[in-house]
């Protein structure tokens, strides 16, 4: 997966898990993240809007938190509309998979470490680490 997503993620995902229900509200993430890849995966329209490659990041951005805006948790809204954006259009759908994926993993306690990145890509990780931070 993408360095900078793996890096925002475990901010904003690790943010949720770390509060006092913890568990209950990554288990409510998890089930928001699957839902909006189901949207887009099946909606064609949706689906073409996120996937063309000549559509531009911050356009895929803006069009999945318009649509997400006060329909979903904090959390939820911010990881997607930045997977949107962090990786290539083509590889949306399949960073809205992880997303969801990682989510469930974490709501289930299964806690896995990151693998092990070069050292450009661990920069990569770090910055999508600081972006949510400081957002």
């Amino acid at each position: 997966m993408n360095p900078s997503l793996e890096g925002y993620a475990a901010a904003v995902l690790g943010g949720v898990s770390a509060g006092p229900k913890g568990a209950l509200a990554m288990r409510s993430v998890a089930t928001e993240l699957r839902a909006v890849e189901d949207l887009v995966t099946t909606n064609p329209s949706l689906f073409a809007g996120l996937t063309d490659t000549a559509v531009p990041a911050a356009a895929r951005r803006a069009v999945l938190g318009d649509l997400l805006a006060d329909k979903v948790a904090e959390a939820t809204w911010r990881a997607a509309v930045f997977a949107a954006g962090a990786v290539s259009a083509p590889e949306v759908p399949v960073a809205l998979v992880w997303l969801a994926t990682r989510a469930a993993q974490l709501a289930e306690g299964d806690v896995r470490p990151e693998s092990q990145l070069g050292h450009l890509a661990a920069r990569r990780r770090v910055a999508g680490f600081a972006t949510a931070v400081f957002q």
